[in-house]
């Protein structure tokens, strides 16, 4: 995805990868951020919601689960004698 959104700077400035220039460069010159941190910063203003929602709520209630079964994996070997 990161390349995807470099390619589009590159292509407005006039530049190529050839060019050796790097992304930062165009993300000053343009004013644009990284997209991964447009994510990140998404996700945490998400995760700041659920935090202060009641924790009887169902998004909090999930924090605490605990799910019983069977592990992952291969089976455990078991010799029978």
């Amino acid at each position: 995805m990161e390349v995807a959104e470099m390619m589009m700077p590159r292509w407005m400035c006039g530049h190529t990868r050839l060019d050796r220039i790097r992304n930062e460069v165009f993300r000053d010159t343009l004013g644009v951020t990284s997209i991964s941190d447009k994510i990140k910063e998404g996700r945490l203003r998400w995760c700041g919601h659920m935090r202060r929602r009641q924790t009887t709520s169902p998004v909090r209630v999930v924090e605490t689960i605990t799910v019983e079964g069977r592990s992952r994996g291969r089976p455990k070997l078991i010799w029978d004698e």
